[in-house]
């Protein structure tokens, strides 16, 4: 069949020029397994969901860090890297009764975790003290995911962590509650020794970004800080990345960690608690699951389109949803609903928490009803510059992630707008992709003022702080190298930390407004 067409028309379709958004966020898990773990020592697990505990095995640290992350963060996505034990040595503690029970009652005892390993054993009258030991060895063997097992010897109950290694010198124990009769010892776990190798961990990360990798060994952070130093201003690529770690320790020596390091890490210090009944640190939680909570709220609020109205105190409004205008919210008084608070008056004082922040470091306590566990103030230990100066450039949580999201920004909307353009001095030619110094300067102009909008309040809006940037602006474009060398100034929007007001008593109206009584008449 002959058709005849004519004029021949092709019609194009194109995308429209929108801008590029920020890389969405990603969550990664380093920990160590059991033999009972099926996922591959050292090997790289992906999108995670609720099959950690056949990955890392019930009982594990890696386990109960990914659940907690979960708990917190069901809209980031979670990739793991577990390592075996190596032939190390687990800690130990124990959980001692003595005496026979002469009225009926409950006693309580916390192997590791308040909210998932707080057990419950009935007493009766008579009850003796090796009843007593062997009614918890029964508690902890029905409880799952307790970290640690217990071998009772006429009530004295012997605990031996999970996991090889020093972390489990940090599982919490408590006995709580008392009954008629029976006396409780508690002595704290110890002697966990020979941690996994952790030399070349993240080399099968390669370049995925993971803007918050979750690491569960507080005695050795060298891995750690190399991997967020290195991926900090990485040469043509995006790759800023802020560890999360916590420990359990006194004052002086987490002040000691925090002075030996100036990196981007996000480091819980937890109080360590040594009473006749408690050992083990003020939130009554394993520290390596703090680290979870911590990393997996700042990932959800960064998270495109995540729901977060029960994570913001006061007014929401466009921040019930997160993304990366939540960058530069702050995220102390965030909630850790997932935790219970701890007893009034055993954790950091004010001051000692003043201390802390100082340093770089951060904290999670009651708020003030003491109805809730909320989130300090957010540090890194990002403290002073090259030179060893202060810098609190990126002391604060919020500073460093919004200044790395206005570089994630602009970077990607560059690559967008000139992935194939001319570069020219002269003027521009209709209809041909190119660029001289004057559209480059006003496209920096362009992105800036987006980033004072709404969709991101990341930099400062309004006229006077446009004037800065662009009075701040140097662009030089060189044609023999085909290349643009450009800096610019973000006045940025931060966090409100203090609120300094004053207060005047008076007792009279007439002469405190600086009118005389004869003056008026």
């Amino acid at each position: 069949m002959t058709t005849i067409s004519f004029p021949k028309t092709t019609t194009t379709l194109t995308g429209a020029v929108v801008q590029v958004s920020n890389e969405p966020q990603r969550i990664l898990v380093l920990s160590q397994k059991t033999a009972a773990g099926t996922a591959t020592s050292g090997a790289l697990n992906t999108n995670i969901q609720a099959d950690a505990d056949a990955l890392a095995g019930i009982t594990s640290m890696g386990a109960a860090v990914v659940r907690a992350v979960r708990r917190a963060n069901t809209d980031t996505a979670v990739d793991a890297i577990f390592l075996d034990d190596a032939s190390g040595t687990p800690a130990t503690g124990s959980i001692a009764y003595s005496g026979t029970a002469t009225a009926a009652g409950e006693l309580t005892a916390i192997v590791g975790s308040q909210r998932n390993n707080k057990l419950t054993i009935a007493v009766a009258v008579d009850d003796t003290a090796t009843e007593i030991g062997a009614a918890l060895v029964a508690a902890i063997t029905a409880n799952l995911r307790a970290p640690v097992t217990g071998v009772n010897t006429t009530g004295s109950v012997a605990l031996t962590a999970e996991n090889d290694g020093t972390e489990g010198n940090g599982i919490h124990l408590e006995v709580g509650d008392t009954v008629a009769g029976i006396t409780q010892v508690v002595t704290a776990m110890t002697g966990g020794a020979t941690d996994p190798t952790l030399t070349g961990i993240f080399d099968v990360v390669g370049d995925t970004r993971y803007q918050a990798p979750i690491w569960s060994w507080s005695n050795d952070l060298a891995e750690l800080v190399t991997f967020v130093d290195d991926r900090f201003n990485v040469t043509d690529d995006i790759q800023d990345a802020l560890g999360h770690v916590a420990a359990s320790d006194t004052l002086s020596n987490h002040l000691a960690v925090a002075a030996a390091q100036n990196t981007f890490i996000n480091y819980h210090a937890q109080k360590l608690i040594s009473s006749a009944t408690t050992k083990g640190n003020d939130r009554a939680e394993l520290p390596y699951v703090l680290a979870g909570y911590a990393g997996a709220l700042r990932s959800v609020k960064l998270t495109v389109g995540a729901a977060i109205g029960d994570l913001n105190v006061g007014q929401s409004g466009l921040d019930g949803t997160g993304g990366p205008a939540l960058a530069s919210r702050p995220l102390a008084n965030t909630p850790v609903n997932a935790l219970l608070p701890s007893t009034q008056g055993i954790g950091w004082t004010r001051l000692e928490i003043e201390q802390l922040n100082d340093a770089g470091m951060s904290v999670m306590g009651n708020n003030k009803a003491g109805n809730k566990v909320v989130l300090g103030q957010q540090m890194t230990l990002r403290t002073t510059d090259a030179g060893g100066n202060p810098d609190d450039s990126f002391k604060f949580v919020n500073y460093f992630d919004t200044a790395t999201g206005i570089r994630e920004f602009y970077d990607s909307n560059l690559r967008s707008a000139y992935a194939q353009s001319r570069l020219t001095g002269g003027d521009l030619v209709a209809g041909r992709p190119m660029v001289n110094q004057i559209l480059f300067e006003a496209k920096l102009t362009e992105l800036f003022t987006i980033l004072s909008e709404a969709g991101f309040v990341l930099t400062q809006a309004g006229q006077e702080a446009l004037n800065f940037f662009i009075a701040n602006m140097v662009v030089v474009p060189d044609l023999q190298t085909g290349s643009i060398a450009w800096t610019v100034k973000t006045p940025i929007n931060v966090q409100l930390r203090n609120l300094n007001g004053t207060i005047e008593i008076v007792f009279d109206v007439v002469e405190s407004s600086g009118v005389t009584e004869t003056e008026e008449a």
